[in-house]
């Protein structure tokens, strides 16, 4: 009898604790994309070179991106296709070569831009750039035209002297900013500054050196909203990294090669916010948009679950292509089965499709853990 109701506690504990929690333990990343498929050309006469592209968090189904260096300190909505959102001017910015942009959580958990104004030709640069702002809402039906909350200003200098830089990562749960340089010995250098720095001056970390297999420089890249994975390019291909909970790519963790389709100056890339698919633009005209199918989803479990999202904390802060070709040693790919409709919500693993006469004991467990967490919530605060 004991040993029953150890088990049937722990089963309705686990229960509870996915319930409470929100953790989608399963959420994982894309492995392996189709050839590019072409949705459209960028519409807005205004943003005639692409320069960097971040899939938003808070108006699902659009994207931002802003122009090179000489362009306004304008963000730029748009959907896949193309088609013109809005266009919002950035409070406290100007646009000294602004090279790349990412979306990621604000310091109170509300949905970020960061803007990389570290372009650096002629290595020249005594500091560089990056701009946080408040995501601004976007109206699908009316073009939205506007201007950001003022913004965040992050003064960086990297350690051993100037860079030229394109590439700009938010790591999805630390806020960590992570820099790839654009260098012109055929390798990236992996720049870091954590994600609870205030605004103001700060000395970047070098953390990694990247070599480029076949050459090149990199010109764009994302972390994918798990933070599982990075996916950086050059201008013939892009390139994908298993990564760890610090986000930072390696070679060592490099598994993935693919070849973008054939544009000019292709310089961007961004998941979207799933995940699942990638989209890529160009600095040149006619500013064609592409689209990385994903073709082999992870293995999702059975049943399927809505995803939930993962509380942010607080911190003292303001505010034609080829498939993917799997390096050798590679992680096993597998085809996800989606759920057959007729399955319970929730089946075995945690235990709660038990019948009634047995949930006595769980659900008296469930009771005392709901006492527990509350006691030490009320100590903890």
């Amino acid at each position: 009898m004991y040993g029953v109701f150890v088990v049937k506690c722990w089963s309705y504990v686990c229960c509870l604790w996915v319930l409470l929690c929100g953790v989608n333990v399963y959420a994982q990343t894309c492995r392996s994309y189709g050839p590019g498929v072409k949705t459209g050309n960028i519409a807005n006469a205004q943003l005639n070179e692409s320069s960097g592209l971040a899939a938003s968090r808070l108006n699902p189904g659009a994207w931002w991106s802003h122009n090179d260096s000489g362009g306004r300190p304008r963000l730029y909505a748009l959907d896949e296709k193309g088609t013109h959102l809005g266009t919002f001017t950035v409070q406290g910015a100007s646009n000294f070569d602004w090279e790349d942009m990412a979306a990621g959580p604000c310091p109170n958990g509300a949905h970020c831009l960061y803007i990389g104004g570290f372009g650096d030709n002629n290595y020249i640069r005594p500091n560089i750039m990056i701009y946080r702002v408040l995501e601004p809402k976007v109206d699908f039906q009316n073009k939205t035209n506007g201007t950001t909350g003022q913004a965040d200003v992050f003064t960086l200098t990297y350690p051993d002297g100037a860079h030229n830089c394109e590439t700009l990562l938010i790591h999805p749960k630390t806020r960590d900013i992570i820099l790839v340089t654009k260098e012109k010995n055929n390798t990236g250098i992996v720049y870091m500054l954590p994600g609870d720095k205030a605004p103001g001056k700060h000395t970047l970390k070098k953390v990694a050196t990247l070599n480029i297999p076949g050459g090149g420089t990199f010109t764009g890249g994302d972390i994918s909203p798990f933070g599982d994975q990075v996916m950086l390019r050059t201008y013939n291909h892009v390139f994908l990294y298993a990564v760890g909970s610090d986000g930072i790519p390696k070679d060592s963790n490099r598994f993935g090669t693919l070849t973008p389709p054939a544009v000019s100056q292709g310089e961007s890339l961004a998941y979207d916010i799933d995940g699942i698919n990638v989209l890529l633009t160009t600095e040149n005209a006619p500013m064609p948009i592409y689209k990385l199918p994903c073709v082999n989803l992870p293995p999702r479990p059975e049943p399927k679950s809505e995803p939930a999202v993962e509380p942010v904390k607080e911190t003292s802060s303001e505010p034609s292509s080829e498939p993917v070709t799997p390096d050798a040693g590679s992680p096993k790919e597998q085809i996800a089965e989606e759920p057959s409709e007729k399955e319970p919500v929730v089946e075995r693993g945690c235990g709660c499709s038990a019948s009634s006469h047995e949930d006595a004991l769980g659900w008296l467990c469930l009771m005392v853990l709901c006492v527990f967490v509350g006691v030490r919530r009320k100590t903890k605060y």
